[in-house]
């Protein structure tokens, strides 16, 4: 009888154990997207406000929140002259002034320089 059950038992085993591999198509994963980079975002959203002449003062600001984030990044260099080759390479319309330890940014619409600045310090 216990040979019985042991067979029986053992049948079982090795049916239930099936190692064929199974494939899944591939779904959507969460850690296989590369979400989009903050500051990236803020740069595309400042350049689109300075075409707009009534949101120079929210495109001043996500311009401001663009370089105080990459100053930040790299505290050790000097502020003035990296927030000044910062706002260049992006076409953002600015007068800087300052040195190692502080900045001035009056920001401005290139479009149309008449129409007020956003001075940030930094």
């Amino acid at each position: 009888m216990r040979r019985l059950g042991a067979a029986v038992i053992a049948t079982l085993l090795l049916v239930g154990c099936d190692r064929s591999p199974r494939f899944k198509t591939a779904g959507v994963d969460s850690t296989a997207t590369v979400p989009a980079d903050s500051n990236a975002i803020y740069v595309q959203m400042a350049q689109d406000r300075w075409g707009d002449p009534d949101r120079g003062a929210e495109a001043a600001d996500l311009a401001a929140r663009v370089v105080l984030q990459s100053l930040r990044n790299q505290p050790s260099e000097g502020l003035a002259d990296r927030a000044r080759e910062l706002i260049d390479s992006l076409t953002f319309g600015a007068e800087t002034a300052g040195n190692k330890s502080f900045v001035v940014a009056n920001f401005f619409a290139r479009s149309n320089p008449g129409a007020g600045s956003y001075p940030y310090l930094f």
